[in-house]
């Protein structure tokens, strides 16, 4: 969410008297950014004030970045106590009734032990007062609806709102973009898109009438911002001078355990071994190296090869994207599913020049192009509903 709305942070710092609090309504959304990371770096120099929740579910403010999260103290061994309690509680273990109760007493012990951590540590708690002097609240609006948010935002409910998506997905066809229902007009939330396509999902989904979505494309990606990463940005001492740059992404139902595991190996065994290139890997903000992603890596890539075949790093995307010989998204298929995906696009484009044969084309021909593109992939996405991650 940071990254999506620095560069506007930026603009604002420079026109105005203007004060920045960043608001963390989730413990692991702090944590999980590496401190010595040039994203943690570059935003530490934008922020006046840190709304943090720990781990005891207790909201904390801080006056920096480090200090925040620093005040969440919550050791390897309580990572793991947390992850196994949300694994046995709400994880594919809760249809056991027994162990769906030691998940539940799990999480208990664990927020309570959070708890005395954070009193012992004399941490300022938060002020819900304070709330009323925010003049405007930059946001994604798609996914402030969650349990940990409700809190503050019913504080500043009508406290004027701009929202941006925080991720790169292609939000027109997600399903959170093809609601079943219309909601309510929401005439103080202003919303950047990147595309004229996003339009009608926020008119349907999250009340946002035309009057009020300004097409801006992609604010971080703007020449000059990119200019000012690549020179904030320190090189790491470790970092190959050549190299392949993989951009992580945690495991989950769509990307399992033994899929990320096979790919990674598969992509070791073709960097590493055959072509005798290095890789560089750029984890996500939700993997974490002390827990299953960690592990992942080091037994796909060998952790007896770190160092010499391939590395972790803090820097940028745009420093390490700048410097590849190549990149590897996280994600990434195994070799029966890329042939899987071959023949389904195969499938696809057939059928799609079929559909729009005798097409009238009156906005151009970039539209025509979108237009079979689009039918091209609604016909693969109806007939491959699987193939979608591959995608």
């Amino acid at each position: 969410m940071i990254d999506a709305w620095l560069p506007v942070i930026d603009k604002l710092k420079k026109t105005g008297n203007i004060e920045i609090c960043f608001i963390f309504p989730e413990p692991s959304a702090l944590i999980t950014e590496d401190n010595k990371s040039d994203l943690f770096n570059i935003a530490e120099r934008y922020v006046d004030n840190v709304v943090y929740r720990g781990y005891s579910g207790e909201l904390y403010t801080a006056s920096t970045l480090i200090e925040a999260r620093n005040g969440i103290k919550f050791s390897p061994l309580d990572e793991k106590i947390y992850s196994l309690a949300v694994r046995l509680y709400k994880g594919k273990a809760s249809k056991f009734i027994l162990l769906k109760y030691i998940g539940k007493f799990l999480l208990v012990l664990s927020k309570y032990i959070a708890y005395i951590k954070e009193k012992s540590s004399f941490l300022n708690p938060f002020n819900f007062e304070a709330l009323k002097f925010f003049n405007g609240v930059l946001c994604d609006i798609t996914v402030v609806n969650k349990k940990s948010n409700n809190a503050i935002m019913e504080k500043i409910n009508f406290v004027p709102k701009f929202s941006m998506l925080h991720g790169l997905n292609a939000p027109w066809v997600e399903a959170e973009f093809n609601c079943k229902q219309s909601v309510k007009i929401k005439s103080n939330v202003t919303v950047y898109t990147a595309s004229h396509l996003e339009a009608s999902g926020y008119n349907r989904c999250f009340g946002i009438s035309n009057e009020n979505i300004v097409r801006a494309g992609i604010p971080r990606h703007d020449s000059a911002w990119i200019e000012f990463i690549l020179k904030q940005s320190k090189p790491s001492e470790e970092a190959f001078e050549s190299f392949v740059f993989i951009i992580g992404r945690p495991a989950s139902p769509y990307n399992t355990v033994e899929r990320k595991r096979e790919a990674l190996r598969n992509i070791y065994n073709t960097i590493c071994a055959k072509y005798k290139l290095k890789l560089v890997v750029k984890t996500h903000p939700k993997e974490s190296l002390d827990g299953v992603d960690g592990e992942i890596y080091k037994s796909a890539l060998g952790l007896e090869n770190y160092g010499k075949d391939w590395i972790f790093s803090n820097n940028h995307p745009f420093v390490l994207g700048k410097k590849a010989i190549s990149s590897i998204v996280d994600n990434y298929p195994t070799n029966q599913e890329l042939e899987h995906a071959k023949k389904a696009f195969s499938h696809a484009q057939i059928k799609s020049s079929i559909d729009v044969k005798g097409y009238k084309n009156t906005y151009g021909s970039l539209d025509l192009e979108i237009n079979m593109a689009r039918k091209a992939l609604d016909n693969l996405l109806y007939e491959y509903p699987d193939i979608k991650r591959v995608l």
